[in-house]
């Protein structure tokens, strides 16, 4: 998956659902890269990069 702000429409409900679809994600196998500013709701490793 490559994700562009993907928590910012979601309500914290739909947030800890989305965390779910993407743990299924991660857990088979698949890989996450994701331009976030809200934390992710799954453990993930970070890249913090700045102008």
């Amino acid at each position: 998956m490559l994700l562009d702000e993907p928590l910012s429409p979601l309500d914290a409900r739909w947030r800890e659902g989305f965390g779910v679809l993407m743990a299924r994600h991660l857990a088979g196998g698949g890989m996450i890269v994701a331009a976030v500013h809200d934390p992710l709701p799954i453990a993930a490793k970070r890249l913090e990069l700045s102008a």
